[in-house]
């Protein structure tokens, strides 16, 4: 039997050596606890490789789809560039027509694949040391005059004409009056 002092408490044994441990657990678990992490279940969420080959068709469509979208849009816009060089060669041969260099004509002729700025009359008579040639992409077909011409010292058109640039059913064209204007459309 136990004897107790006057005032104190009679508490069990039992229960003072279970406040004990229990004060110790909650001791030793402030100081080295793990936070709670669950363990993957044998059966977790996944893709299966049905779903996994669906979404890869679904992206190679996407991409073929954008892909043709992509190069009719890089084709026109080398439609656009041609046109631009067009006519940018059309004005520099009637700028050099203007300005009287070399003492004579300048004019711009248009083959399948390249745009030429010579000096002379015709194409067929020019001085080849001034040729300048711009290539252009295939697929872009050039109809209309084969060359213009532009006199001095006014820079007239020695012939008016049209040139057309045709890309799939997209059409751009630039024309010269018989004064010399340019005027791409």
């Amino acid at each position: 039997m136990m004897v107790l002092k006057k005032g104190a408490r009679s508490d069990p044994p039992s229960l003072k050596l279970r406040g004990t441990r229990m004060q110790e657990k909650n001791l030793f678990t402030s100081f080295f606890s793990v936070p709670y992490a669950p363990r993957p279940t044998p059966h977790a969420p996944a893709f299966t490789l049905v779903e996994l080959l669906v979404v890869i068709a679904f992206v190679m469509i996407l991409i073929g789809m954008v892909g043709g979208f992509g190069i009719s849009a890089l084709r026109m816009q080398e439609q656009d560039r041609v046109v631009q060089t067009i006519r940018n060669e059309l004005v520099a041969a009637r700028n050099q027509a203007m300005s009287e260099r070399e003492g004579g004509r300048w004019g711009v002729a248009f083959a399948t694949t390249s745009i030429v700025l010579f000096k002379g009359s015709t194409y067929g008579t020019r001085d080849r040391t001034y040729d300048l040639f711009n290539p252009f992409a295939p697929g872009i077909v050039i109809t209309g005059s084969s060359e213009i011409v532009f006199v001095p010292p006014f820079g007239n058109a020695a012939t008016s004409g049209a040139v057309t640039t045709t890309f799939l059913d997209r059409q751009a064209s630039v024309t010269v009056n018989k004064y010399g204007m340019i005027e791409a459309r």
